[in-house]
């Protein structure tokens, strides 16, 4: 998740929607403090970005927003993103996230989606 500026919508959804399938969900970022949303809601990280390993997971969702665009090309983020997929695990991405996933090469010869004005992004 974002250290700021995260969207505070697609991160409540997703969160609740897992919950409520049965599914513990884990919040991590990069953030050492709360992380805070593009409404003023502030989330504690359970785990650092650092120590996500594909192994101890069945998937990892990076939640968009806008500043989610600064992490873009970041190489720990695409590793993790790698070795989830690699491992047979589910990777997603949603608004600006995705074009984590492109930088990642998880997206080359793939029909993908995102935020309107990053299309320019995926290609």
């Amino acid at each position: 998740m974002p250290a700021k500026d995260f969207n505070s919508e697609e991160y409540l959804m997703t969160k609740k929607t897992f919950e409520k399938n049965g599914f513990k969900v884990f919040i991590s970022s990069d953030a050492y403090s709360l992380c805070q949303g593009d409404n003023g809601i502030k989330v504690k990280a359970d785990v650092s970005i650092f120590n996500i390993h594909a192994s101890n997971f069945l998937a990892v969702i990076f939640i968009g927003g806008d500043g989610v665009r600064k992490y873009w090309d970041n190489v720990s983020f695409h590793k993790i993103a790698n070795s989830f997929a690699q491992s047979g695990k589910v990777v997603a991405a949603i608004c600006a996230a995705p074009v984590i996933l492109q930088r990642a090469g998880l997206l080359n010869n793939k029909n993908a989606t995102c935020y309107p004005s990053d299309k320019k992004e995926l290609e």
